[in-house]
């Protein structure tokens, strides 16, 4: 993203702590964040309190997208999931970087259509409809967006979650998370290595060929999004 770089180096960087709240719920923003380093999560809050995690944002990536062209208030929490270093940017120059930069414009539609790359798989993930399957694609969805090779040829997510953190990911409980990855850990498909999952690619790959032979397509694909795909799904 060399046109970004060149135009962000002018502005601050701006450091946080892992656990730090960047932007809260219905707040209006007071300037544009484009990621340098580190991870941040987007979450809302169930009625009963539970954090809801939406969508992971990590290097180069720029929030609140919705706020930048729109002006809404911000959706959902922002937090440093991870220490973090931030480019914060006045909302008018980077709508007229956008608008006079060709390169950079170029290198924001690239970002979103990764965004929207990863935000399929992981619709795809939340709308099945059983748990082991729900788990199985989940961890693939991560491996894939957010996974680093290994020495031995493996995959380590990036993300540091707990089973906690997937149970409510996914919309599941806690226990039945627990059950299901206890199943890809007896297959030698994924092993926790505090604070990270590492993915045994290949097996997984199986794993979700053997799944495909015997799931039929979800009817309701086209009208999932992950706020609306979390339905306690505890076979």
């Amino acid at each position: 993203m060399h046109g970004l770089e060149s135009f962000l180096s002018a502005y601050r960087l701006r450091r946080l702590s892992k656990g730090e709240i960047i932007i809260h719920q219905n707040d209006p923003p007071s300037t544009v964040y484009c990621i340098h380093s580190g991870i941040v999560k987007l979450y809302d809050l169930t009625p009963q309190g539970e954090e809801r995690p939406i969508e992971f944002l990590q290097a180069n990536e720029l929030f609140p997208i919705d706020w930048v062209f729109s002006q809404h208030h911000s959706s959902y929490y922002y937090e440093a999931l991870t220490d973090c270093r931030l480019y914060a940017v006045p909302h008018q120059d980077y709508l007229e970087l956008i608008k006079t930069n060709r390169e950079a414009a170029f290198e924001l539609a690239t970002s979103l259509a990764r965004s929207r790359s990863i935000h399929n798989r992981q619709v795809t993930a939340l709308v099945q409809s059983k748990a082991a399957t729900k788990v199985a694609y989940t961890m693939n969805y991560l491996a894939d967006s957010f996974g680093e090779p290994t020495k031995d040829g493996q995959v380590s997510i990036a993300i540091p979650l707990s089973q906690h953190d997937l149970a409510n990911l996914m919309g599941l409980t806690r226990e039945t998370t627990s059950i299901e990855l206890k199943k890809l850990e007896r297959k030698e498909i994924i092993v926790y290595e505090y604070p990270h999952y590492i993915v045994n690619a290949a097996k997984l790959q199986d794993e979700l060929n053997m799944v495909a032979k015997t799931t039929k397509p979800r009817a309701d694909y086209a009208q999932a999004t992950p706020e609306n795909a979390y339905a306690k799904t505890n076979n």
